[in-house]
């Protein structure tokens, strides 16, 4: 974990393949520097934020691009993302975050396309000359969709629905 900088015997620094002579009065000292290795963060399509908790730290950082943390050799690192707005990610969460010990290699989180949900799309289908079918079928909890005639958008008092099918051939 650590990169030995100098080592001094009193105030003369050691080199490599000398022999030193310490008395019983005499002092050694050394500086060393803490080794830290990368975290790669990757934000893959439909994630919106990355948290980290590294180094000790009490409380989580975000980023919402893709980055690269410096984590010291040995410490425990925590990561967990969010979904973007109409995105589902199920991998890694606060209350279950991604945790690691740091070691000499490095580590990277990128999330798999697998955990994401990207927003659905409705289908409209037409079942003959005169009618057509709609229907709410994506992954990711929509309760409905509204068709109207009127430009206005709809409100939450609107009735919205999951399948509808609307004879237009008097249209």
């Amino acid at each position: 974990g650590y990169t030995l900088s100098t080592l001094k015997h009193g105030s003369t620094t050691m080199t490599s393949g000398t022999t030193y002579t310490v008395g019983a009065s005499e002092s050694i000292s050394s500086t060393a520097t803490l080794n830290q290795y990368n975290l790669t963060l990757t934000k893959g399509t439909g994630i919106g934020t990355i948290y980290y908790k590294v180094n000790g730290a009490s409380s989580y950082s975000s980023t919402t691009s893709s980055t690269t943390i410096k984590v010291n050799y040995g410490s425990t690192y925590y990561v967990y993302a969010t979904a973007s707005t109409g995105y589902t990610y199920t991998a890694y969460t606060s209350s279950s975050p991604l945790s690691g010990t740091m070691g000499t290699s490095g580590a990277t989180y990128a999330p798999s396309a697998s955990d994401v949900t990207a927003p659905g799309k409705p289908t409209i289908t037409r079942s003959d000359y005169n009618t057509f079918t709609y229907s709410a079928t994506d992954g990711v909890g929509v309760t409905g969709y509204y068709v109207s005639t009127s430009s206005t958008k709809p409100t939450t008092s609107s009735t919205w629905v999951t399948t509808k099918t609307y004879d237009i051939s008097s249209s």
